[in-house]
């Protein structure tokens, strides 16, 4: 089950203009895994598609977890502390990072993107 509000997060291949990490926009967790589950996390890229290129259900996942990113916590007016960083198939235990419902979150520090845009999705059982 996809956990998280938009179902696939859509990252830049660098830090968005005038940030010094931050790569998406925000967004939150609906559920969380519990009783020691954990969330997974797969990577995607867009395939090729001439007839409509920027579908988000026209994904490929990432193969060889090229791509390296984080887990970042929106905190306004603080220091957004990064929690985790991870690639395709990590399995991320949400109690041991502290991950809470109503927070706000982003995909922060991204390497490896081939200077492409890619998608995060974060999936599990609750």
């Amino acid at each position: 089950m996809l956990l998280t509000k938009p179902d696939s997060v859509k990252s830049g291949p660098t830090h968005q203009p005038g940030q010094d990490n931050r790569s998406s926009d925000n967004f939150e967790f609906l559920q969380l895994p519990t009783g020691g589950n954990p969330i997974r996390t797969r990577i995607f890229n867009l395939a090729p598609n001439p007839e409509n290129p920027d579908d988000p259900d026209d994904l490929v996942e990432v193969e060889n977890r090229a791509i390296t990113c984080a887990l970042a916590w929106d905190r306004p007016a603080q220091v957004d502390p990064l929690i985790i960083t991870f690639q395709s198939r990590t399995n991320l235990d949400p109690a041991e990072l502290h991950l809470e419902l109503g927070n706000d979150y982003y995909i922060s520090t991204p390497s490896g993107a081939g200077g492409k845009d890619f998608y995060v999705r974060f999936s599990g059982n609750v």
